[in-house]
């Protein structure tokens, strides 16, 4: 059972959700998208998009230390330079992960949205 959604997981989702999960995954944040879809993958792509920012953040505060500490610019090859490559790595995989996700959201058919039966219809003025 879901716990921010009232819907059942076998409840087809509308178009207009479809669309509002695949550009939350592939604009705002890898994973939250998915996990909006109703699919448990979300929260995996989720927790490696997070992983890897941290890594990069981490990767370029050890950078700045390093050259706070030397006044020089340091070395590409050294241990910050690897962990926030590394990070960057991490987060561009589950940015494709959620990007595929987003577009095996897109190729379902999602059902007609129903239009209502006085939809177009003048209001009546008295």
């Amino acid at each position: 059972m879901m716990k921010f959604s009232m819907e059942s997981p076998s409840t087809p989702l509308s178009q207009t959700r479809v669309w509002t999960c695949a550009l939350t995954n592939v604009l705002l944040c890898p994973g939250l998208g998915t996990i909006m879809a109703r699919r448990r993958v979300g929260y995996f792509q989720l927790g490696l998009a997070i992983g890897g920012f941290l890594m990069t953040l981490l990767g370029l505060v050890g950078y700045i230390v390093d050259f706070l500490r030397t006044l020089e610019t340091p070395a590409l090859g050294g241990r910050p330079f690897w962990v926030g490559a590394g990070g960057m790595g991490i987060f561009v995989l589950a940015w494709l992960w959620s990007a595929i996700s987003s577009v095996q959201l897109l190729l379902v058919k999602p059902p007609l949205e129903e239009i209502p039966p006085d939809y177009g219809k003048p209001p009546i003025l008295s």
